[in-house]
């Protein structure tokens, strides 16, 4: 492998090692995110729900006062003491204004009607409180505000119908489930993005205030880094929690929430944000896998080239076959350890006067020879080997006695079937046989096949006489 090659395999194979592990790493955190995100989520839709609910069912409960007789009204009046809620006043003039007109029945009946729900009104994310229209303009609050002044804007036309804030300005469709939900805007006192829901109080047809719960989305858990923003859409006032500076915000896990018949909230959390948030582990993936990339290619190249090393100590440089070394390898060793083992002993006849006449050269070439035709007879699972000079052995683990003698006689064909060149020599062997059994030593099964082996040379020079 060139170095050229060398590198492109590494820069491949440590960018696919690092996008497979980054890609499990990716929907692993994946999984975990959108399920963390949908889960607070849901946390906070049940809350807005509840909210909801409480609200309406409030509101619905102050309207019904409007209409009942003074023994239950005074009822009413005497077990709102019992919950121990403070009201504080917010009007033009300042903090601590008076009730008017139907401020304090409107109060009191709120009281009684939330009754052990002071959690309701306690809650860090959102704040409760009547907005009254009597007398100018309030809010009556159920928290202590401090210094937080009232002023003309918040009852504003203008101001009410921007943000959808006011029953007093709204029109009969977006009331018509008692609800009113403003759109996104930032509060006067606290300064967060604030959603308003609004249920009115109506005395003669006519309404006088709004039942109020503002909900801080900046402090809630929904608002996690996101931004939160409105658009109205086909009439509908979509209430949008996502993350605008991330490009391709159409590729979203996306949930949504009908808050009432005119407004939905939306929560989109762009698969973008979670590429780049794991960013920084690709980099890392891709860091780690170039560094095991090139660990573990340098350690395939040693144990190539050791396996190399250790093979050509184990092959006859001449003819390529095994040399006596292939005896003490663990390959061999397993494949003739416990089976029955021929071997044939293999030797040239006549080489040393092929050699004399012709010289060496020739002499090795006939090696080649005998060499070449054993590798056409014989199986690759065979272990043949190059003992030296012109003898060789053919060692065939589990090869039955028949097929042997086969192999013997087609050796021999083998062998004879070509001439030598230039002179057209041609050469002959001689092949003894002997089997080793499985308890046996290898040993002794070489020495007989070694002496059968003579005896077929003296049996080829007594028919050639």
């Amino acid at each position: 492998m060139s170095i050229k090659d060398y590198k492109w395999n590494v820069a491949f194979k440590s960018l696919a090692l690092a996008f497979i592990s980054y890609t499990i790493i990716f929907v692993l955190y994946s999984i975990v995110e959108v399920t963390d995100k949908k889960s607070k989520f849901a946390f906070a839709t049940e809350l807005l729900d509840k909210q909801k609910q409480r609200l309406v069912y409030t509101s619905l409960f102050v309207n019904t006062v409007f209409h009942i007789d003074g023994v239950v009204l005074k009822k009413i009046y005497s077990e709102s003491d019992k919950y121990g809620l403070d009201t504080y006043v917010y009007s033009l003039s300042g903090k601590g204004g008076k009730y008017e007109g139907n401020e304090e029945i409107v109060i009191l009946s709120m009281i009684y009607a939330f009754g052990n729900m002071n959690s309701f009104i306690g809650n860090e994310n959102s704040l409760i409180y009547y907005r009254s229209y009597e007398s100018g303009g309030k809010i009556i609050s159920f928290n202590d505000l401090g210094d937080f002044g009232v002023n003309q804007s918040m009852f504003s036309k203008e101001r009410c119908q921007q943000y959808n804030l006011c029953s007093l300005y709204a029109t009969k469709e977006s009331l018509s489930d008692r609800l009113l939900v403003s759109s996104i805007y930032d509060d006067y006192r606290t300064g967060s993005k604030t959603i308003t829901l609004s249920s009115p109080i109506i005395d003669n047809g006519k309404v006088i205030g709004d039942i109020s719960t503002d909900i801080y989305f900046d402090i809630s858990i929904l608002a996690d880094e996101a931004s939160i923003s409105s658009q109205t859409q086909g009439g509908m006032n979509y209430i949008n929690v996502d993350y605008p500076q991330y490009p391709m915000g159409e590729l979203s896990f996306r949930s949504s929430y009908v808050v009432d018949n005119k407004s939905t909230l939306v929560f989109e959390l762009p698969i973008t944000k979670l590429i780049l948030d794991t960013a920084p582990i690709f980099l890392l993936s891709l860091a780690i896998s170039l560094i095991a990339t090139i660990h573990y290619m340098r350690y395939t190249i040693q144990k190539k080239m050791f396996s190399q090393v250790y093979e050509e100590s184990n092959r006859d440089e001449m003819t390529g076959l095994c040399n006596r070394k292939v005896f003490s390898t663990p390959e061999f060793l397993s494949d003739t350890l416990n089976q029955t083992v021929a071997i044939l002993a293999i030797d040239g006849n006549k080489l040393k006067q092929i050699n004399d006449t012709y010289g060496h050269h020739c002499g090795d070439a006939a090696i080649k020879h005998i060499a070449d035709a054993m590798k056409k007879v014989f199986r690759d699972s065979d272990y043949i080997v190059r003992t030296g000079g012109d003898e060789f052995l053919a060692i065939l683990p589990g090869c039955p006695s028949p097929r042997v003698m086969e192999l013997k006689e087609q050796l021999k064909k083998e062998v004879m079937r070509k001439k030598i060149r230039p002179h057209n020599l041609a050469v002959s062997v001689s092949v003894g046989i002997a089997f080793k059994r499985p308890e046996e030593d290898l040993e002794y099964a070489l020495i007989a096949a070694d002496e059968n082996l003579y005896s077929d040379k003296a049996d080829s020079r007594d028919a050639s006489a």
